[in-house]
């Protein structure tokens, strides 16, 4: 069997270029000032990491459950035929009730 290894693309060096240029950036910016207490420094760095991410960090956000695009409507239908099956069975406490839900 071959090997999965794959090399990076030139994007990785890209991003590792970056990520140099941050990790210079923070600690110049934090070793020029000598005046500067520890709590100083830990604000700042903590107010660079979530400016970064707010700034870098992709986000989206999606609906919860009633547009599922892998959801054909089909199988939405379905589903929601079953749940009605299953809290009839519970309401009726029939056994045949119980039975058509599982057999569903």
């Amino acid at each position: 069997m071959g090997s999965f290894y794959r090399p990076p693309n030139g994007n990785a060096n890209i991003q590792l270029s970056e990520l140099e240029k941050t990790l210079h950036y923070i600690s110049n910016k934090t070793r020029n000032n000598p005046n500067h207490t520890v709590e100083e420094n830990w604000i700042f760095l903590k107010l660079f990491i979530s400016q970064s991410m707010a700034s870098h960090i992709p986000s989206k956000t999606t609906s919860r459950r009633h547009n599922l695009p892998w959801l054909s409507s089909e199988t939405k239908r379905r589903c929601r035929k079953k749940h009605r099956m299953y809290r009839k069975a519970k309401k009726s406490d029939s056994p045949a009730a119980m039975a058509a839900f599982k057999t569903f």
